[in-house]
C-alpha cells in the first residue's frame, strides 16, 4: 500500500512539475517515525519541509485553490509518511457521501496523492 501511495505522490509531482513549472518538496529523512493518530505535533513532522500553493483539479484544472492546504513528506528506512492539514470552514464540509455524489463530485472536496 505504502509503495503505491509513494508512486502516485512521484507521478504526480512529476505531473505537475511539467505542466505549471517545476515545484519540489524535498522528503525529510527520520530515524523515529511520526505516531499515526491524527494529529501532526510530533518532532518527525516539525523539521520537514510544508508544501503549499496547491492547484484545483476541476471545475478548471490549475487554478489555485480556494482553501489552504500544507502537506509535509517524511520518511524512515521502512515506510514514507504523509501529512496533510486541509484548513476548511466547518460548516462547509460535507458530513455524507452517497451514491449520487459519485457521478458528479461537483461540491465534494478531495485532497489526492
Amino acid at each position: 500500500m505504502i509503495k503505491k501511495i509513494f508512486a502516485l505522490i512521484l507521478f504526480v509531482l512529476f505531473l505537475h512539475q511539467f505542466v505549471k513549472g517545476q515545484k519540489i518538496l524535498h522528503a525529510t529523512s527520520q530515524t523515529i517515525p511520526p505516531k499515526i493518530d491524527g494529529k501532526l505535533d510530533d518532532e518527525a513532522w516539525k523539521s520537514a519541509e510544508i508544501a503549499t500553493d496547491f492547484i484545483v483539479f476541476q471545475p478548471t484544472y490549475g487554478l489555485p485553490s480556494s482553501q489552504k492546504t500544507e502537506v509535509k513528506l517524511v520518511y524512515t528506512d521502512e515506510a514514507i509518511f504523509i501529512s496533510a492539514y486541509l484548513y476548511d470552514s466547518s460548516h462547509l464540509i460535507r458530513k455524507q457521501l452517497t451514491s449520487r455524489d459519485n457521478e458528479q463530485r461537483q461540491d465534494v472536496d478531495f485532497f489526492y496523492v
